[in-house]
C-alpha cells in the first residue's frame, strides 16, 4: 500500500500570556504559548490525532502543524475502511494491490 502525506494549513489561534509579579519589574517575563484546534487547547510540544488520518502538533510560537494521510484506492471493488483505521482495504481473499 502506498502512502502520500499532505500537509494542511489550518487556521490557528495563538494565545500568549505574560506572567509577571510587577509590570515594572526588571525580571524577564515568562511567556506561555498554546495552540487551539477543534475547540481544545494544546501546549507547545503536544502531539495528537484528531482522527485516524490526521496527525497534529503544536510547534514553538503556537504554530499548528497538521499532516493528513492520503490513501491509495485498493484494487478491488468491495473495499472498506475498518473502524479506527484511515485507509481502505480489500476484504480477505480478494486482490490487495493498490491502484496508483
Amino acid at each position: 500500500m502506498s502512502w502520500i502525506v499532505l500537509v494542511s494549513v489550518l487556521v490557528v489561534v495563538t494565545v500568549q500570556v505574560v506572567v509577571a509579579d510587577d509590570i515594572h519589574s526588571p525580571e524577564p517575563k515568562r511567556v506561555v504559548t498554546w495552540c487551539f484546534y477543534g475547540g481544545r487547547r494544546y501546549r507547545v510540544g503536544q502531539q495528537w490525532n484528531p482522527d485516524p488520518c490526521t496527525f497534529c502538533r503544536c510547534d514553538v510560537g503556537g504554530k499548528l502543524a497538521c499532516a493528513v494521510r492520503d490513501c491509495a484506492r485498493p484494487n478491488c471493488e468491495n473495499y472498506y475502511t475498518p473502524p479506527g483505521q484511515c485507509c481502505p482495504i480489500c476484504p480477505t481473499g480478494t486482490a490487495s494491490d493498490v491502484t496508483v
